[in-house]
């Protein structure tokens, strides 16, 4: 067994020398290749997820869900450490989710750098929400051209939104943040049309009118089909007003033929719409001469057609009020107002009670606006409200004043955000 060994490996020593060898000043050569590491790297920051895309395992989406539902609902106790767990676990749609918990605080201290460091993964993932997060932080730190960088991102990589259309156009229109170049502005706004948001589908039609890019002027060379041609001018008004004042999809060549052609038959609340569409520069066919001539042909015939019409009191009315489409006439929106007051119209009687409270006529004022709020005008009841509150036009009674202000907070009128703002006041 020994002169085995000492075959196999020998010691400077000599042969029958079993004492280990001395070192002879040149050291051994060193491994060519090294021995691995098996001890886990320290983290520095944030880890790399392990998986690149969303694990599509079932439990992780289950645990996903209830974390967003903890979220929704302002548990943040709950949703942070599971977002965090599915986010180290590599499940992609929680990248934004974890970025939002560091951006806003909630469950975990605020780190906007952790944040974007999340946002990043999310965006790599091409899940949407660490784009409009991202693009966000940077639009409001003045940083726009990181801002246009990470939107045109999520449309090159072909994940972006109809509303990160928006966003670029509206960079490219402006030149902030990216060259200026109108016509992929225009591109960009038709796309952003499509967004599921009513209001930013608005903004971008608003945006390619102002460009002049919304219709060609050849689209209102419309010909009514002749069903339509010899309809009934209110039937032809209704459409025309309808297709016009679409807040989602307006389709404004249709509007104008209908009303045009019911217009021109002596349709006086027609010819008040058409004066709009006339007068409108966002529209290829704006001819302000032609605007003027609507609105004296419709201010010459709204009070007549209101007293034949009731139903159209409070339109004909607001537009003798204001001067929008017709010539401005106080007396006679006073006149169409009181027709509509008298078939209940509620909108009429809140407008005749601000009237009568402008004059001074405060109790007047508040019996107008009693009728109107207990037709269910929500603006009315706001005005019931601040009447009992202060004791303008009746007696003061707080109670009362909060009835109205709940009633006007859980409508759908403008006035129920300052009706939420007195409530809080109040109780």
């Amino acid at each position: 067994m020994g002169s085995l060994f000492k075959n196999r490996f020998h010691f400077a020593g000599g042969d029958d020398d079993n004492t280990p060898p001395k070192r002879s000043g040149t050291p051994c050569p060193k491994r060519v290749f090294p021995i691995e590491d098996t001890t886990p790297p320290k983290r520095s920051g944030t880890p790399c997820p392990k998986r690149k895309f969303p694990i599509d395992d079932g439990s992780f989406k289950e645990m996903f869900d209830n974390a967003k539902a903890a979220f929704d609902r302002g548990d943040y106790a709950v949703s942070y450490p599971a977002f965090k767990e599915l986010s180290y676990a590599g499940y992609a749609k929680a990248y934004g989710y974890l970025g939002l918990a560091y951006e806003l605080g909630e469950g975990v201290a605020r780190d906007i750098q952790e944040a974007e460091t999340w946002y990043r993964k999310s965006i790599e993932a091409q899940d949407h929400i660490g784009v409009y997060r991202l693009g966000m932080l940077y639009t409001n730190r003045g940083q726009e051209e990181l801002a246009y960088g990470i939107y045109k991102q999520a449309i090159d990589e072909g994940f972006a939104t109809p509303d990160d259309y928006f966003h670029v156009a509206t960079m490219l229109e402006t030149g902030n943040g990216a060259t200026r170049d109108l016509q992929q502005a225009v591109n960009y706004y038709k796309i952003a049309m499509r967004s599921v948001d009513p209001f930013r589908a608005n903004d971008a039609r608003e945006a390619l009118g102002r460009l002049g890019a919304l219709y060609a002027k050849e689209d209102f060379d419309m010909v009514l089909p002749v069903e339509l041609a010899n309809a009934d001018t209110d039937r032809l008004y209704s459409l025309g007003r309808n297709k016009m004042d679409a807040f989602d999809d307006p389709d404004i060549p249709y509007a104008f033929a209908c009303l045009k052609n019911a217009a021109d038959r002596g349709h006086a609340l027609a010819a008040c719409m058409l004066s709009r569409i006339y007068g409108d520069e966002k529209y290829p066919i704006c001819d302000k001469w032609l605007a003027k001539t609507y609105a004296e042909s419709a201010a010459e015939g709204m009070v007549g057609f209101v007293e034949q019409n009731p139903t159209y009191a409070d339109e004909a009315g607001y537009a003798y009020q204001s001067g929008y489409g017709c010539v401005l006439d106080q007396d006679k929106a006073f006149r169409c107002f009181q027709i509509g007051v008298q078939v209940m119209d509620k909108n009429c009687e809140w407008r005749l009670g601000m009237i009568f409270q402008k004059d001074g006529r405060d109790e007047d004022a508040f019996e107008l606006f009693s009728l109107a709020a207990e037709h269910g005008q929500g603006m009315a009841m706001y005005e019931v409200a601040q009447c009992f509150e202060k004791g303008i036009g009746t007696g003061r009674d707080i109670n009362k004043a909060i009835h109205w202000y709940e009633l006007c907070s859980r409508s759908n009128y403008a006035a129920k955000s300052e009706a939420k703002e007195r409530l809080r006041e109040l109780t």
